[in-house]
This record gives C-alpha cells, structure tokens and sequence, in this order.
C-alpha cells in the first residue's frame, strides 16, 4: 500500500477504505485499509479531447495533401503545354522548311522571242517575219523542257491569258540550271505575214526535278526590220511563277 501510494498512476486517483476484520477479534492485525484506482473524472472529457485533436490533425494532414497534389497537377500542365508549345512550333518549322525547299531548290525558266528577222518568201517578192523561241534557267536545279507555244497578234493582248491559234511544239530537252544567262536556243521558228510591228506571245511548259509540270508565260512587241522586242502585255501574260 505505501508503494502504491508513493507510486501513484499518471493522471489516475485512488479511493480508500479500511476493512474491518472483525470475525477474528484475537486477531492482533491492525485492520487492513484497501486502495483501488478510481475513475478520473475528466477521463472522457480527455478522451474527446483526444479524438477532437486527432480528427484536426488529419482534416489537416489530408488537405496538406490535397494542395500538394493539386500544385503537382498544376506544374504538369505547365510543362505539357510549354512541350505541346515548343513541339507545335517544331512542327510549324519543319513544314515551312518542307514548303521553303521547293522553292528555293527548284527551277525557274524564262522565256521569249529571239532571232527576230525578216525574210523573203521563195519565188516572191514578199517577205515574212520569222521568230525563235530562248529559254533560259535561272534556278538551282535542270528542269526539262517539253513544249513550246508561240502566238502572233496584231493587237496587245488583255485580261486572263488565253491561245487560240497558235502553234505548238514538242521538245525533250533538259535545261541546266544555276548558269546566269545561258540560254538554250529552241529548235522552233514562228512566221508571221506581218512584218511592221505586231506582238508574240506563248509559253513553255517544263517538269522540274520534283515533277511538277509548270508553265512560263511571255508577251512581247517585236519589230522586224529593227530585229528587236520589248516587254508587252499584262503581267498575266509574263507569269513564270506556275
């Protein structure tokens, strides 16, 4: 009994009692005093004390936990849209690029009259007016040329490009690119009857080395006893970009 009163239990309080023993009274034993633990009475106020901090606690542990995921989902959506960005500008270049090779890389033909003369019909005293056609290719890459049209008007033409009688030839013959001015002199020739000044117009169609069939447009007045032209006609007329 002295241990337990001098030991007592954390936070715990006790209840004594003397207990007679009185069925034996020669008995020279003092009687006996009995101790037990008594309920504390603020025990299960503690209790939900306890409980109350408890359910704080992890009302705070998860939301804790809630930010944190909230501010992680947060920066992975930062960082996707920062890669869809830098991925959408990488795809954005690379088609430029694919669109920019072409036509940097392919070539360019111009053409017009050359040889612009005069000559004499046989067994006559008339003459006519006869003209070449040049091409010449001012792009990086061959092209090959394959037809060549040729037109004679006395009035400038006007509006859209449109031919109507004209004369056409067929070619295969490949054009070398990237030599300046080096034109390649086709085996064609276009008369006229008209020898005073009157204009020549047509086209030449050729494939690049991408294969695509393109079209050079030219429109010129020509003098023929001066054996020379100038530029004529709309710009429709003198398109090579087709």
């Amino acid at each position: 009994m002295l241990w337990a009163l001098n030991n007592p239990l954390n936070h715990a309080e006790w209840s004594c009692k003397a207990k007679d023993d009185s069925n034996q009274p020669n008995n020279p034993t003092p009687n006996v005093i009995i101790c037990n633990p008594a309920q504390p009475k603020k025990l299960g106020q503690e209790a939900s004390q306890t409980n109350e901090q408890i359910n704080e606690n992890t009302f705070y542990d998860v939301k804790v936990t809630d930010i944190l995921l909230a501010l992680f989902t947060g920066f992975l959506v930062i960082v996707g849209a920062v890669q869809a960005y830098y991925l959408w500008s990488t795809v954005t270049a690379t088609k430029v690029a694919a669109e920019h090779i072409p036509k940097v890389e392919r070539a360019y033909v111009f053409a017009g009259p050359y040889g612009i003369n005069t000559q004499p019909v046989a067994s006559s005293s008339e003459f006519i007016t006869v003209v070449a056609v040049q091409a010449v290719n001012y792009g990086k890459t061959p092209a090959v040329l394959h037809k060549v049209y040729g037109e004679f008007s006395n009035a400038e033409p006007t509006g859209k490009p449109r031919y109507l009688r004209g004369k056409s030839c067929s070619f295969d013959i490949p054009i070398r690119g990237n030599t300046g001015f080096n034109p390649t002199y086709l085996d064609a020739r276009f008369q006229s009857e008209n020898t005073a000044p009157h204009f020549f117009f047509g086209y030449v169609e050729y494939t690049d080395i991408f294969r695509n069939v393109r079209l050079s447009r030219f429109c010129a007045k020509i003098f023929p006893d001066e054996g020379r032209q100038e530029v004529a006609g709309p710009s429709d007329w003198n398109d090579w970009t087709s």
